[in-house]
């Protein structure tokens, strides 16, 4: 079977062409699409360890548009994995995500200081 964050690959063995890249980010090979060169992938998720790839995002007044496919991003203070269903907190002009709103304040403290004369 493919594993992936010590669990058995949803797809099965029969269907996971690449147990060893399943193993090493949590995308599992499913399929490829006929005549395009793409791979299907199955995301194994896993709240507390979401591996695969970093998103990229943009962040604006009241809505994120994704630029590249992901399972998380980094906190700009902390450096943690934010899910992106977890993400609530973020700057539009610094363009950074935060994990709360703790470091939110922290970042925002940060920047109003440098920017006092």
């Amino acid at each position: 079977a493919c594993l992936a964050a010590s669990h058995i690959c949803e797809a099965g063995t029969s269907a996971c062409v690449s147990p060893a890249l399943c193993q090493r980010t949590g995308l599992c090979v499913t399929s490829a699409l006929p005549g395009s060169g793409l791979w299907r992938y199955k995301t194994h998720m896993n709240k507390h360890d979401p591996g695969g790839p970093e998103a990229t995002l943009r962040y604006g007044d009241n809505e994120i548009t994704i630029l590249r496919q992901g399972l998380f991003v980094r906190c700009a203070v902390t450096g943690e994995r934010i899910l992106l269903d977890d993400l609530r907190y973020w700057s539009v002009d610094l363009q950074e995500p935060y994990r709360g709103p703790e470091e939110a304040m922290q970042r925002w403290t940060q920047t109003q200081a440098k920017a006092k004369p």
